[in-house]
């Protein structure tokens, strides 16, 4: 069965208590849970460790290795804080919370921050909390928006890596292990996220986006590690041609490195992650995407809906990707085209979201500003032969009128 151990434990203040006729007795051992076997008659204790078994008998501890478990030496102590910002998510914050609480990775804390929902929220932390410990539920007297409520969240946590989960997607129950063990192997990767399928009603249909198997193509996959991982440059470049692709539920960090940097603000409302992302990217630290679908994103008609409300405003993904990207230069010298061609590509995406939910004159406007955002011909073709930037192209073009109106052609 293994070796015997010494170990100094305590009962947890909640002592004996019953669940579905069984008696269940809390201690803790090294930081973990310990739930009763009720093998054949005797009280014995048992959790699963990420592989490894703790039994307990008595005043007497055992580990036992599983079949593919770890060595002793290895077992993963950290507390991982995983935050849950939510508001009025009575319809899918269940299923989500669960999906969580069956991570492989047991030594976790789940703050679930309610945004002063007026819906049936509290009352389904608290039916869950019965049930899991590890859930700890605040609610705050007025709704304060998105980027207060996930710093509050992150405030109240106590472990060193903290992640930011969504109260509506579901999550594989390896992906915290996986984003944990990114971080813990490279110091110089400030933030790690995974791919991810979206879905409307069931996780396991959801699809791909394409842009990931994109990625897959770029020298930033490295097929050992199974992660796409870069800095500023690299990335500046593929969020200009792509947009935003990082998956902001599915993001894990380091929870003094988020707090020193600020976390999420309101000067990019809806984009409020694509700004932190770059704040990251900019004062050096590096971005892992691990290579595997480990959230299942939900897309509801109500996401799609307002995405396209949104856009006719010109998204603020642009003001960021304006702001951060281009101004600092790291497109290189033609990296306003890159952003003009950028949002063009975006702008008929939307146009095609608004199609399909039957909004076609927001669909038309979209794709009359996506046109507009596009060069002429005849700067396509200049710029084939001739390199220069778009603006440099429309200061010559009218030195060149005003030359013909001298020489009177």
């Amino acid at each position: 069965m293994g070796t015997s151990m010494d170990s100094d434990f305590r009962e947890n203040p909640h002592g004996w208590r019953t669940i579905g006729g069984a008696t269940l007795l809390e201690q803790v051992l090294l930081g973990y849970y310990c739930s009763n076997t009720g093998n054949k008659g005797e009280t014995w204790y048992s959790r699963n460790l990420g592989g490894i078994r703790l039994l307990h008998h008595g005043k007497s501890f055992y580990l036992e290795q599983d079949s593919g478990g770890k060595d002793v030496t290895t077992l993963q102590t950290e507390l991982i804080s995983i935050c849950v910002p939510v508001y009025n998510g009575e319809h899918f914050l269940e299923e989500s919370l669960r999906s969580i609480m069956t991570q492989t990775y047991d030594r976790i804390e789940i703050i679930v921050s309610d945004n002063c929902s007026s819906d049936a929220t509290a009352e389904i932390v608290r039916h869950l909390r019965m049930e899991d410990e590890r859930i700890r539920y605040s609610r705050n007297e007025s709704n304060i928006g998105y980027s207060r409520n996930v710093m509050q969240a992150v405030r109240r946590s106590r472990g060193e890596y903290v992640a930011i989960y969504h109260a509506d997607d579901v999550y594989d129950p390896g992906i915290v292990r996986a984003e944990y063990e990114v971080l813990k192997s490279h110091p110089e990767v400030g933030g790690v996220f995974s791919l991810l399928t979206e879905f409307t009603e069931r996780p396991e249909l959801g699809r791909m986006p394409k842009v990931y198997r994109d990625l897959q193509k770029t020298r930033l996959f490295d097929r050992e590690t199974n992660t796409i991982e870069g800095d500023f440059p690299d990335f500046a470049r593929l969020l200009g041609r792509n947009g935003n692709f990082f998956a902001c539920p599915s993001f894990m960090t380091r929870r003094r490195l988020y707090m020193s940097i600020g976390g999420f603000t309101d000067k990019y409302p809806t984009n409020e992650d694509l700004e932190l992302w770059l704040k990251y990217l900019q004062l050096g630290w590096r971005l892992s995407i691990i290579n595997q679908p480990l959230l299942h994103y939900r897309r509801t008609d109500f996401q799609v809906s307002a995405l396209v409300r949104m856009t006719p405003k010109l998204n603020n993904m642009f003001s960021v990707l304006e702001d951060i990207v281009i101004n600092a230069g790291v497109l290189g010298r033609y990296s306003q085209n890159a952003f003009l061609r950028m949002k063009a590509h975006q702008l008929r995406l939307e146009a095609d979201k608004a199609h399909q939910i039957g909004k076609r004159r927001i669909a038309t406007n979209l794709m009359s500003e996506a046109e507009r955002c596009l060069p002429p011909r005849l700067y396509s073709r200049i710029i084939y032969r001739f390199p220069i930037s778009y603006f440099l192209y429309r200061q010559i073009r009218r030195a060149a009128k005003r030359l013909l109106l001298r020489l009177g052609v």
